[in-house]
């Protein structure tokens, strides 16, 4: 077996004086990560005087600005997520105008690694770090930096609102956690938020069981976050700034022949002039960005809580800083993996605990896209069976379903509104092949199992709705065979 224990401070630029002003910055898990994961930073200053203060950080790709409140005494604090462990440099200009700067950057681990508050042995090949219930994050998002959780009741007891919050929404998520010696309430607790039916959740009597219980859960199959190249189609089509190009070369061309054709010459070259300059400089700084969405959410029978992934695309209409205010309903925003870095400027509210826009270097047929990540409560559930006579459908849950599909051995079958309790039997004869990018993602998201999915019906985004679409899918056991 190799385990590392991993015992770690902050990074801090140490204060000259009581009264001094000074910066510190750090992340949780005591600034452990796995490579290419994201990082929960933690910034705090202190003895710095009264008011806001503004604070960037710049990484390799992206820069972000906040405003921080100071308390009476100068001291604040914010934590945010940033995309992906990087070097760090963090900047604070003061009221008065002083100015405090510090570095960091996070220690990157290439084996799993899992965060335990107890002294336990992990299985061969894993990396363990010692953690404190300080070391826990406020924001989900943090528990991206490493592969397992191992906590006990005192571990618990000492989080703070936010922190276990999080944890609830890791859980929430899948994500694995091992819990030692719970009493029955807290055991219930963690119980009723973990989703994948609780397949990531491992509840022993005692730190002894901790090697057993992790090898069981990383053995155990989990789905994967669905990429952005899926999210991406999704979105529903949009012919971006092109058609809209194509009508102004078009009335260029028309003004043009008439320039030609009936003014005089030297008036003719300098109205040209113009308006090419017009069409080529102004006008696509004119055009509707026309930003979209797609959305995927799903949930396995049994859980409470769905977890979702979402893409918002945004054309380029021209070379210009282009600012695109983030929905609030959506969590988690970061660069969609995959995509091809582009620098990016994110304004973190650190009164809502989000990030609140995006802002970026736009280009004329470019499109940039942000990501989502989070979960939401659901009352839907159901089951499905398969018979000689067709396959069956059941709604389990306490909501109505609206119009949606079943899904089996990658066919389709479609299924009408049903209110709670009721049933259908689906005959063999009305399965089809999927036909949209929405119903081949359910197929293949649903594998062996069944599965039934449903339009979402979304909150005010500030979109039309025309430019968003969302799915809801429930992955349920199939009985009665496959």
């Amino acid at each position: 077996m190799r385990a590392l224990l991993l015992l770690a401070g902050l990074v801090a630029a140490a204060p000259t004086g009581a009264a001094a002003p000074a910066i510190e910055a750090g992340a949780a898990w005591h600034g452990y990560s796995r490579p290419e994961r994201p990082v929960e930073i933690r910034i705090a200053l202190h003895d710095s005087g009264s008011g806001r203060a503004r604070v960037d950080l710049t990484s390799t790709h992206d820069r972000i600005t906040t405003q921080l409140a100071l308390g009476p005494n100068g001291g604040g604090e914010v934590r945010l997520p940033l995309a992906a462990a990087d070097d760090l440099e963090v900047r604070a200009e003061l009221a008065d105008g002083r100015v405090l700067t510090t570095r960091f950057q996070p220690t990157v681990i290439e084996s799993p690694l899992v965060a335990t508050a107890l002294d336990v042995a992990v299985p061969d090949g894993f990396a363990a770090v010692a953690i404190d219930p300080g070391a826990l994050p406020e924001q989900a998002v943090g528990y991206g930096s490493i592969d397992a959780l191992v906590v006990d009741e005192a571990t618990l007891a000492q989080l703070t609102a936010r922190q276990l919050g999080a944890l609830i929404s890791h859980l929430k998520r899948c994500g694995r956690v091992v819990a030692i010696g719970l009493p029955p309430a807290a055991a219930t607790l963690l119980q009723g938020a973990a989703g994948c039916s609780g397949l990531a959740l491992a509840l022993i009597a005692s730190p002894g069981g901790t090697p057993d219980a992790l090898a069981a859960l990383f053995a155990t199959p989990l789905p994967d976050a669905v990429p952005a190249n899926a999210l991406a189609a999704l979105v529903p089509h949009a012919t971006g700034p092109w058609s809209q190009v194509v009508l102004m070369l078009a009335l260029y061309a028309a003004i043009a022949l008439l320039a030609a054709l009936f003014a005089p010459r030297p008036l003719a070259a300098v109205g040209l002039a113009l308006i090419a300059a017009f069409a080529v400089i102004v006008a696509p700084r004119l055009l509707d960005p026309a930003a979209r969405l797609g959305v995927w959410a799903e949930f396995d029978a049994g859980d409470r809580d769905a977890r979702y992934g979402a893409l918002e695309s945004v054309p380029g209409t021209g070379r210009r800083a282009l600012e695109i205010a983030l929905p609030d309903v959506l969590v988690g925003a970061a660069p969609c993996a995959g995509s091809v870095p582009t620098p990016l400027r994110w304004t973190w509210d650190s009164q809502t605990g989000r990030y609140a826009a995006v802002e970026f270097e736009a280009r004329l047929f470019r499109t940039e896209t942000v990501c989502f990540n989070g979960d939401f409560p659901s009352t839907r559930g159901g089951a499905l069976a398969a018979g000689a006579d067709g396959l069956r459908a059941v709604n389990a849950g306490i909501s109505p379903w609206p119009v949606g599909v079943a899904l089996r051995a990658g066919r389709v079958y479609p299924v009408p509104p049903l209110p709670p309790g009721a049933s259908t039997t689906l005959p063999p004869s009305a399965a089809r092949d999927p036909r949209d990018a929405d119903e081949s993602l359910a197929v293949e998201r649903t594998g062996s199992a069944g599965g039934v999915l449903w339009p979402l019906e979304l909150p005010d985004l500030g979109l039309p709705r025309e430019r968003a679409a969302a799915f809801l899918l429930l992955r349920t056991p199939l009985a009665g065979g496959s």
